[in-house]
């Protein structure tokens, strides 16, 4: 029993993304999947993907549909992370929202601020189409 939860844990931990956001970013995020990038790590937490002050970030693999962990953290100029940003459901407080990804999972999208700012900001989007 403890063999299968280790080997369960040792296993997971490759299927954990860890998204590194700019402290006080609020936008949209872009992550492009690229086997040529060079701004995610692979350490023993997970992968590290840092998003740039332009709400862009480039990860050298795409994950596997509908398995792995995200979790998301507000970083400063040195790269500590702040503080931990949630997704939760309406009027709950979360600070990331719209979650996807294209079809071929070559990219995903989100948005990182208040719930506010998001329907601002969607409702924007849509009015412009």
């Amino acid at each position: 029993m403890v063999l299968i939860a280790l080997l369960t844990l040792l296993g997971c931990r490759d299927s954990v993304r860890i998204y590194e956001i700019p402290n006080g970013y609020e936008g949209w995020v872009l992550v492009t999947y690229d086997s040529r990038c060079v701004t995610s790590t692979t350490s023993k937490n997970g992968t590290e993907i840092s998003v740039k002050n332009n709400g862009t970030a480039c990860a050298t693999e795409k994950p596997a549909p509908k398995s792995f962990y995200r979790r998301f953290y507000y970083v400063n100029a040195n790269g500590q992370r702040v503080r931990e940003l949630r997704a939760t459901g309406w009027g709950r407080g979360g600070e990331i929202w719209n979650e996807s990804s294209t079809v071929d999972g070559g990219e995903y999208r989100f948005f990182v601020g208040r719930e506010d700012v998001f329907k601002r900001s969607y409702e924007s989007a849509t009015m412009q189409k």
